[in-house]
This record gives C-alpha cells, structure tokens and sequence, in this order.
C-alpha cells in the first residue's frame, strides 16, 4: 500500500480584496478634558474613589485633582478621546447620581 499526501487542510478564504490605507492627512477629533467641578454635597472621598476608578488615575493623584477642585472649584481630571471622555463621565454621574450626590464633571475640547 503506498501512502497518500496529508491531507491539505480546509482554510476559509480570507481575501477580501480590500486594501487598507493609513491616511495621514485624515482629521481626528481634538482630545478633550474632562474637569470635576467643586460641591457642597459629595463627599470628598468619593469623589477620590470616582476618579481613582473610573478615570484610572492613582489614589495620590486623585486625591490632588479632589482638592485642587475643593480649593479652587475645578480641576481637571484627564485629557481623552471624545467619546472615552463621555463614556467616563456617564460612567461618573450615573455612580453619583445612584448615591444621589450632584458631582459634577465637564467636558472641553483640550488647549
């Protein structure tokens, strides 16, 4: 008996005949920032927690960005793509407003 070639094994034809480009010329969406803004209502270490959690910034960081607002009424958070910057602040308002406190955060277009 003499031996048959393996098999070929049974791929899906993956060749779309697109081409992708990279476009340097293309414009994106500015980044934006995002800034908590100060109240008599939330607590201060919730709002660390938020901003610790959900913008990801390290507990000593959040806790400077949270006083710098107590201290001056603003401060910024982050700098994001507009629609992760919107997500997070859904994200924000939703956890405050479940707790029903009035923080507050807001999105510019970065300078």
């Amino acid at each position: 008996m003499s031996e048959s070639p393996a098999p070929e094994p049974l791929l899906p034809d993956t060749d779309t005949g697109l081409e992708f480009v990279y476009d340097e010329s293309a414009e994106y969406d500015p980044p934006h920032d995002v800034v908590v803004h100060n109240d008599d209502v939330t607590p201060f270490d919730f709002v660390v927690g938020v901003i610790h959690v959900i913008f990801e910034l390290a507990l000593p960081v959040a806790y400077d960005v949270t006083l710098t607002a107590q201290r001056r009424g603003r401060a910024h958070v982050a700098t994001l793509p507009i629609e992760d910057a919107k997500y997070r602040v859904y994200r924000a308002h939703r956890l405050a407003r479940a707790m029903r406190y009035p923080l507050t955060f807001s999105i510019h277009p970065a300078h």
